[in-house]
């Protein structure tokens, strides 16, 4: 045969042999090239396949230069397992409606067919994303049961939605992949493995993230339940100083959303937890447990809770931490709370722990008519002052803190902070205002015991990641200070003002010196103002003194000299 034509092909040419006429039985041989649509040829194979047999999938579109063999006996009753059709194609513009949910288009392969055996290695596109196929599958036997597909490509994330596969929202970037799609025994399961070099991974709750260009890799195994649902049987992430162990399940094609995620084992860098996540029509809940949780990178973000902001969806997050890292080597321990944000963006946060020597800490936000009420006290407040990088030379005292909230609102909180009976140890800007105000004496002191304050009362704002204060002041003994200006947290920079009296050497110059208008006269310097400008780390410091001051004005700065509030 030179030429023929069946539907739309062209047979380019064949040959039919007879063999074995004198033995029983005898086989006839076909031989052809059919070139044309590759659908004639599913259609061909599955007309001649025994009764019963259907495509595992559906052929759309796409051309083939197609060559088939026909072996079979020539007798009167027919053998299905005698007969064998070779199939051996090179396809072009291949187009399948799905296999298992994935549509494969413009693809380009080299198909074989032999006995069932079916197998072909090419490239194709799904959702515009290339991948590598090399597909296997025994057609007779167990049409169902025993298929595998062996992709390799770069999706993103759009991809995986596409594919009903979700992703947890920290992978961002094409993640170049190599995934194994099988059935076995009538079950379907996914095996794959990403390289996310070039991907950024964040995880913000815990101030981690991994840039581009850092090695990571991401493992999923996968099983498709009878129910329709998917089991995540191994999520597996790890790369340098890190890796993350869990499990889940999640609904097929329904929505990326999580239906459950466990995390039981979390190693980024020095935290160690474990996390439950489940995600429901209304939101996410989570319980996190773990034996440590450093908190020191999240809080070098200079993160505030305006950032809180960020989370859009409801959360119900539940937390007890063994131990929590701060700041100067400080830790919270015993730590346990909750965050809830609502559908409304409402949020509330408890928190309840203890510091190194075992003093409690507590720390609540709740809704209030407009925004939320922050209220926090702690019995050791040097500590915790401390651990959040505030200050890193104060001792004892107990604090407390209120403030309102507002992030709609400018500034977006203000409020009170206090702290009674606590003191400073070192304290090196404040030795250095003294020593260029020449009090010798208070300097002595300092350096050498500290100084003891009785209470210390700030009134301040915060915005745009900077606290501006409208009213600081501290008093003990032997000093005096006020303060008020602003720092910004972010920047790390500061413009403070204020003054500083040494109260000795006051009380002494008022026991010497007669009241006369209730005014010190002379030239002894018994107050200087000061300003800080620059990085708290080492601000520049500018001292002037204050050779004349109204009794009257410190009264009105400093309860000492008016402890009943009476006029001066």
């Amino acid at each position: 045969m030179t030429e023929g034509f069946a539907a739309d092909s062209r047979a380019a040419g064949g040959t039919v042999r007879i063999l074995g006429f004198a033995e029983h039985p005898t086989r006839m041989i076909i031989d052809t090239q059919v070139i044309g649509p590759i659908t004639d040829g599913f259609d061909a194979v599955s007309n001649l396949e025994p009764e019963g047999w259907t495509p595992i999938f559906q052929v759309t579109g796409g051309r083939a230069d197609t060559r088939l063999r026909f072996d079979f006996p020539l007798q009167n009753d027919f053998d299905p397992g005698a007969f064998q059709v070779f199939v051996d194609a090179r396809a072009e513009g291949l187009d399948i409606d799905t296999v298992w949910g994935i549509p494969l288009t413009n693809g380009n392969a080299s198909i074989r067919y032999q006995n069932g055996e079916l197998s072909a290695e090419g490239t194709a596109f799904s959702h515009g994303v290339p991948l590598a196929i090399n597909w296997r599958s025994d057609l007779l036997r167990a049409p169902e049961d025993d298929m595998t597909l062996t992709a390799t490509g770069a999706p993103g994330r759009e991809a995986f939605a596409s594919w009903g596969i979700p992703l947890p929202d920290f992978i961002n970037g094409a993640m170049p992949a190599t995934a194994e799609l099988s059935v076995r025994n009538g079950r379907t399961r996914l095996e794959a493995r990403f390289d996310l070099s070039r991907s950024r991974l964040e995880a913000d709750f815990l101030g981690w993230e991994k840039p581009p260009g850092e090695n990571a890799t991401l493992a999923l195994r996968l099983m498709w339940e009878d129910s329709g649902a998917v089991r995540l049987d191994q999520v597996h992430l790890y790369g340098t100083d890190f890796h993350v162990l869990g499990y889940g399940a999640f609904p097929a094609g329904a929505s990326p959303a999580l239906w459950h995620l466990g995390l039981k084992e979390i190693h980024l860098k020095a935290n160690r937890l474990t996390a439950d996540i489940r995600r429901t029509p209304d939101g996410y809940d989570a319980m996190v447990r773990g034996s440590l949780f450093n908190a020191i990178p999240l809080m070098e973000r200079k993160r505030t809770p305006a950032d809180l902001r960020t989370v859009d969806v409801p959360l119900d997050l539940r937390f007890e931490i063994d131990r929590i890292l701060l700041q100067n080597g400080v830790e919270l321990r015993q730590a346990d709370g909750r965050f809830q944000r609502g559908p409304d963006g409402e949020t509330s946060i408890s928190l309840q722990g203890t510091t190194g020597p075992g003093e409690p800490v507590e720390l609540v936000i709740i809704p209030v008519e407009k925004g939320q009420r922050l209220l926090a006290g702690a019995a050791d407040a040097g500590t915790v002052v401390k651990g959040l990088g505030l200050y890193s030379h104060a001792s004892d005292g107990r604090l407390t803190a209120d403030f309102l909230i507002d992030f709609d609102a400018r500034p977006w909180a203000s409020g009170t902070l206090k702290i009674t009976e606590f003191s400073v140890q070192e304290a090196p800007t404040l030795v250095n205002i003294l020593s260029m105000a020449s009090f010798d004496g208070v300097v002595r002191g300092l350096r050498q015991r500290g100084a003891a304050f009785d209470d210390l009362h700030v009134a301040l704002s915060l915005d745009d990641g900077a606290a501006t204060i409208k009213e600081g002041k501290m008093e003990g003994d032997a000093l005096g200070v006020t303060f008020s200006g602003r720092y910004d947290m972010k920047r790390q920079e500061m413009d403070i003002e204020g003054i500083v009296v040494p109260f000795n050497l006051l009380n002494k110059a008022i026991n010497v010196v007669p009241l006369v208008g209730k005014m010190i006269t002379g030239k002894g310097i018994i107050a200087v103002s000061y300003a800080l400008r620059g990085s708290p780390a080492s601000p520049a410091i500018q001292v002037n003194p204050m050779s004349s001051l109204l009794v009257g004005r410190l009264r009105n700065l400093f309860d000492r000299f008016n402890p009943n509030g009476d006029p001066d």
